[in-house]
């Protein structure tokens, strides 16, 4: 057959998932377009799509199969107020393995029988960290200079006043296509433990948020893309939650290139990188 399945843009901008001739080059039909988010992925089972994964402020999941949307469902409300994902099951969906988390939660993995309605535990992601201590990061947006709306995360010490922080700029890696969500992160929840505020923008640039947002950052690498970096500190700032005189920037991959190039940039902004 010449006909297939493919990510691609549409009309929108978005990435979706369509049927595409290969022969005349064109596309058949939308099968899944979310009017908000790209399409990040899609499983397949015995040659058609399974489920389309995107990420909204977390990672979310569309099941073409009912069964499993439905099954998806009842875990989550079984497990309560955590995320659930299915990282392995039997090709008969007799066994799985289920992880059950969220941002302020690292997991623990299960191993589920349907049949029985059985679960058990296998193993926790952190077992020695004490979840109650975690600090719970947030959605946040801003606006930059030139009127672009940056989308991020800031995540807030735990027994400390929201005010006057020494506030943590972490940028992601990439730069392009890549970008934070609302996820469980080492590094933000050690910095939130010791007292700094954590706020982690999607620069231009950054993925899921469609063709135009991803093509503002063409050509905006120190420029553009580090502007948003400046603004989402001013916009801490006039929140009143960031001290100016106590602002980092730590990144690492192209968030180190973007810590660095912040401090020799505007070293009168940044007391360190």
């Amino acid at each position: 057959s010449d006909e297939g399945y493919v990510l691609s843009e549409g009309e929108t901008g978005r990435v979706g998932l369509r049927r595409f001739n290969f022969a005349t080059r064109e596309t058949i039909a939308t099968i899944y377009e979310h009017p908000e988010w790209d399409i990040d992925s899609v499983t397949m089972r015995d040659g058609v799509p399974y489920a389309a994964y995107f990420t909204a402020d977390r990672d979310e999941v569309h099941y073409f199969d009912p069964a499993a949307a439905k099954q998806h469902a009842s875990l989550r409300r079984a497990l309560g107020d955590v995320e659930v994902w299915v990282p392995s099951r039997a090709k008969d969906g007799s066994r799985m393995l289920v992880w059950a988390g969220n941002e302020a939660d690292p997991g623990v993995l299960y191993f589920f029988d349907p049949a029985a309605r059985k679960m058990d535990e296998v193993s926790q992601y952190r077992p020695n960290l004490d979840i109650r201590l975690l600090a719970k990061p947030r959605p946040v947006q801003y606006t930059a200079r030139d009127g672009t709306v940056i989308r991020g995360y800031l995540t807030l010490p735990r027994g400390r006043e929201a005010k006057r922080l020494p506030l943590i700029i972490m940028p992601h890696g990439g730069p392009y296509g890549i970008r934070d969500k609302l996820a469980y992160n080492d590094e933000v929840q050690l910095l939130a433990n010791r007292g700094y505020a954590v706020l982690q923008p999607n620069y231009r640039g950054s993925g899921g948020y469609g063709d135009a947002f991803f093509e503002l950052g063409t050509d905006q690498i120190g420029r553009a893309m580090q502007d948003d970096l400046d603004d989402a500190m001013d916009w801490a700032v006039a929140e009143g939650l960031a001290d100016p005189k106590r602002v980092c920037v730590v990144g690492g991959s192209y968030g180190g290139y973007a810590a660095i190039f912040a401090v020799l940039r505007n070293p009168e902004r940044y007391a360190c990188a």
